[in-house]
């Protein structure tokens, strides 16, 4: 007496079965894809932060962000070309400094309040941005293991259906890159390690031994009743 309907964000194969069990292999690939994920969406202006779980990002209004740069170093200035005079060339420039040094300013302080997001060895986080921003982040922060990929471009409101979009391919493409890299680890170094088919892994799990379950997506086998 159960019934349910789920959304995949992958293809999956059809399959109709009539038994006592449901088919539970492409439930177990949702949920490897469904680890949460964090989007760090970085501007010259000011720097947001969103939890993700698939295509779908939440921002996070906390006591840490968004963060925005101090009104103090906002400059409304005429282009340089514009400037005849040296003295204002001087202080176009010297007013950059300001503005970049606060940008700085505002770049560290991101990286000082992502620690209660990213304190988990599986945390992941995603940049966003211009690649100048995205650059001038990874060169000062902690968290450089942690980036799991990068989105460039500038985002808003306006283009945030563009964002979720995005940020969700670069995680499932990393995910699928990380998960492979993984496999072959495990096979090439520590096979002393494995236990394959289901008799030998049900033993071990049983007395504690299972660490990672790996199980093949459409890989089935008739089962005999001896």
């Amino acid at each position: 007496n159960q019934s349910a309907v789920i959304n995949f964000p992958f293809p999956v194969h059809q399959k109709i079965k009539v038994d006592n069990g449901f088919e539970t292999r492409d439930l177990l690939y949702l949920r490897q894809y469904s680890a949460p994920y964090y989007v760090l969406s970085l501007s010259n202006r000011e720097v947001r932060l969103y939890s993700g779980v698939m295509d779908k990002l939440e921002e996070v209004s906390d006591g840490n962000f968004p963060l925005y740069v101090d009104d103090q170093y906002e400059y409304l200035l005429p282009p340089v070309e514009r400037l005849a005079s040296a003295s204002i060339n001087a202080t176009v420039k010297s007013e950059r400094n300001h503005s970049s040094l606060h940008i700085r300013t505002m770049l560290k302080d991101s990286d000082v309040h992502l620690e209660p997001y990213l304190s988990t060895d599986d945390a992941k986080v995603i940049l966003a941005g211009t690649q100048k921003i995205i650059s001038a982040f990874l060169a000062l922060t902690r968290y450089s293991k942690k980036v799991s990929g990068k989105v460039p471009g500038s985002f808003s409101e306006l283009n945030f259906d563009v964002l979720e979009r995005s940020a969700w391919l670069t995680f499932m493409h990393h995910k699928k890159q990380n998960d492979e890299r993984y496999i072959l680890q495990l096979i090439k170094n520590d096979y002393g390690n494995l236990t394959d088919g289901l008799r030998d892994a049900w033993k071990d799990a049983q007395v504690g031994n299972g660490h990672l379950l790996a199980v093949e997506k459409d890989y089935h086998c008739q089962g005999y009743k001896l």
